[in-house]
């Protein structure tokens, strides 16, 4: 009986790390692939603008830790279902405008749709992060992380616009 709980804890386990973190790392890298042009805009550059190469590797680290938060959230089995569903769909949707944006600022080259995808994934990312600490601290501190991120990219962004 044992061996058969530990198993089950397995497959859960498994479960959750291809769902939650492989699938967030998947969502994240999917819109870079088909993007060829992601120089763009850096010809004027505004103040703290970092070096292209930082840009793939902080996204990198921040799409691993918030697929680590929502595993964290998805492992709690102390929560009820109702909290543990808005976190979900908060993620969803915050994982979804996280996908969009890149699309929208390189793809389409409109950093004015982008700037608006951007503020609404940063509510939602808040949102996120909010049902997250209720969750589980840990989850909630990724997030925090990776909203002083949207922050700063939402301050890319407006200067981009309005220096191009």
């Amino acid at each position: 009986m044992r061996t058969q709980q530990a198993t089950d804890k397995k497959k859960i386990i498994t479960k959750g790390v291809i769902l939650c973190i492989l699938g967030t790392l998947l969502v994240g890298f999917l819109p870079r692939i088909f993007l060829q042009n992601m120089d763009l805009y850096l010809t004027n550059t505004p103040p703290l603008y970092p070096p292209s190469i930082v840009f793939p590797i902080a996204w990198s680290i921040l799409y691993l830790c918030i697929g680590i938060a929502v595993f964290l959230v998805y492992l709690n089995h102390h929560d009820i279902q109702h909290h543990k569903n808005l976190c979900y769909i908060f993620y969803a949707t915050q994982l979804f405008l996280a996908m969009l944006w890149p699309i929208l600022f390189y793809g389409l080259q409109s950093p004015i749709s982008a700037c608006v995808c951007l503020f609404l994934l940063l509510v939602f990312s808040i949102l996120t992060m909010y049902y997250f600490y209720g969750n589980n601290i840990a989850s909630g501190i990724l997030f925090t992380i990776y909203n002083v991120w949207l922050l700063y990219a939402l301050y890319l962004n407006l200067s981009l616009l309005f220096i191009n």
